[in-house]
């Protein structure tokens, strides 16, 4: 038994700290749901973003624009006659890459001292409101930094949005 005043050795330290290196799912699934149910729910931002959880970065093509041969009405006459040019298309390479967002919880003797559930509450609890305030933030200020000058805009009273304000904001929209 080891006691709060001696320190452990490295193997009983290694065998106590569980970490996402050392334990492939530190978190029981269902715990882990019932996490990412709460973080949803408690930052809408976080319920409208979709989230892959693949650990790796995402590339993805994505076609913009059809630079020449695109379909041409042709009269009844020159029906099947009028040569049409080749499709010419633009494609561009998104990227899709996340952040790492990591909670370590410390117990307590009062929390170690609680029954499974009790405890198994309080982690879920204590790590969604964690995590959910550190993503929602960074969600709100990358949305902020990657907005287009021209669709930002002002309310006249700090705090107090007015209908022709929202209305001003949805009219200067533009597709980029």
């Amino acid at each position: 038994m080891v006691h709060r005043s001696t320190q452990m050795t490295k193997l009983e330290n290694t065998a106590f700290i569980h970490t996402t290196q050392s334990t492939p799912n530190v978190l029981p699934t269902t715990m882990l749901n019932e996490i990412w149910d709460l973080v949803s729910k408690e930052h809408s931002i976080v319920g409208d973003v979709r989230t892959l959880k693949t650990g790796t970065i995402i590339e993805i093509v994505k076609h913009t624009a059809v630079v020449a041969g695109a379909a041409v009405k042709q009269t009844k006459a020159n029906e099947g006659k009028a040569p049409t040019d080749d499709e010419q298309n633009t494609f561009v390479k998104v990227t899709l890459s996340g952040n790492d967002f990591a909670k370590a919880v410390e117990l307590s003797y009062a929390e170690a001292e609680m029954s499974i559930d009790a405890l198994e509450q309080y982690l879920i609890q204590e790590i969604a409101k964690s995590l959910g305030d550190a993503i929602a933030d960074d969600m709100v200020s990358t949305v902020k930094t990657g907005t287009a000058a021209a669709n930002k805009t002002t309310s006249a009273t700090v705090g107090k949005v007015t209908y022709p304000e929202i209305a001003a904001a949805f009219a200067a929209l533009k597709v980029e």
